[in-house]
């Protein structure tokens, strides 16, 4: 068969690889060129990459474990796990089941799983992601992502961790409901909507980079003070041999002291520009840090930037959330007036 005939036959007589020796094994090692999949998969493939494709992942196909990148073109069913040390695409959706990737894992339908009975606290679908994860919706799971999580419909009661962004809108930005659960990303969030009923608790929170950020400030600010003292030490010194009577050893003395004055204060000098590049740095994260609503923003929705927090007392239209100030705000993205909660 030509390459492209394999990865047809391959996609209707899937195997797994470990479970079932088979002459066709070493098919599923072989070198698929980008382009071959670039109609199926709607992300890029590396063209050295090895790809396995799928029907469906279900009890009777088993786990997946594979060393390149999974292309499913149905659905991946409950209680099965996929492992990929590359990209996972699905082309049905995902049910209760577990995804992990290093790249980047794509659903075109939903991903939906449920409370886990053993644990009000944990669900029963899990997805873990190096890269970014996209599908149309999520709800009752766990998401890890390096980068950005992107549904298209809603994110309901979900725990939510990304490395990047966390946006929920259709392309046309008329959809899109994040609501219950917990949210945590690295620079932004947005949605068409934020909230739902006042039973349904939502915590947006931004952190990213910035808990290190703060760290590497205070070490500077610690390492700032230590040399300030050492140099008020110094000064004193000098001062106090200059009461001395005149004489040669006098001289050698403040000249000494002098030497190490100067090279004090220039560690000093040095250590108040590092300071000022990490102020900078997090002024400039906390001016990009946002959380918006492109539509409405319901009561009860807890807000978390930088250790300060808000939670919404009423709904609003369109807003953002955001230090203003060394203060979290929400304020108007229209003329619409909008008051800080109390």
């Amino acid at each position: 068969l030509q390459p492209l005939g394999r990865i047809l036959f391959l996609y209707t007589h899937a195997i797994y690889p470990v479970a079932n020796p088979h002459p066709l094994l070493e098919w599923l090692n072989m070198n698929i060129t980008g382009t071959l999949l670039k109609s199926v998969l709607q992300q890029p493939v590396n063209d050295l990459d090895d790809v396995l494709v799928i029907d469906n992942v279900d009890v009777g196909f088993g786990n997946v474990r594979f060393e390149g990148s999974v292309l499913i073109s149905g659905d991946v069913c409950e209680g099965l796990k996929v492992f990929s040390n590359g990209n996972i695409t699905v082309g049905g959706a995902v049910n209760s089941a577990t995804l992990e990737a290093t790249g980047n894992i794509t659903v075109a339908n939903g991903i939906v799983g449920k409370k886990d009975k053993s644990n009000d606290h944990e669900f029963t679908c899990s997805i873990k992601a190096g890269g970014s994860v996209n599908a149309r919706f999520i709800q009752y799971c766990d998401i890890s992502s390096g980068d950005d999580v992107i549904a298209a419909t809603h994110i309901l009661h979900s725990t939510v961790q990304a490395g990047g962004n966390v946006t929920v809108a259709n392309a046309t930005g008329t959809k899109g409901t994040l609501s219950g659960g917990s949210v945590l990303a690295g620079q932004k969030i947005s949605a068409v909507e934020l909230g739902g009923n006042s039973g349904n608790k939502t915590t947006l929170t931004i952190e990213g980079a910035l808990p290190e950020l703060r760290q590497h400030a205070k070490k500077i600010n610690k390492l700032l003070q230590q040399e300030h003292e050492l140099l008020k030490r110094l000064l004193a010194a000098h001062e106090k041999v200059g009461h001395l009577d005149s004489g040669e050893k006098k001289q050698q003395l403040l000249q000494q002291l002098k030497r190490n004055v100067d090279k004090k204060i220039q560690v000093v000098v040095n250590i108040q520009a590092q300071k000022l590049s990490a102020d900078q740095e997090i002024s400039e994260f906390l001016a990009k840090a946002s959380i918006e609503s492109a539509r409405i923003l319901q009561q009860g929705v807890q807000f978390e930037i930088d250790g300060k927090t808000i939670t919404t007392q009423r709904s609003y239209k369109q807003t953002i959330t955001r230090i203003t100030k060394g203060k979290l705000l929400i304020s108007p993205v229209n003329k619409e007036k909008v008051k800080e909660p109390a």
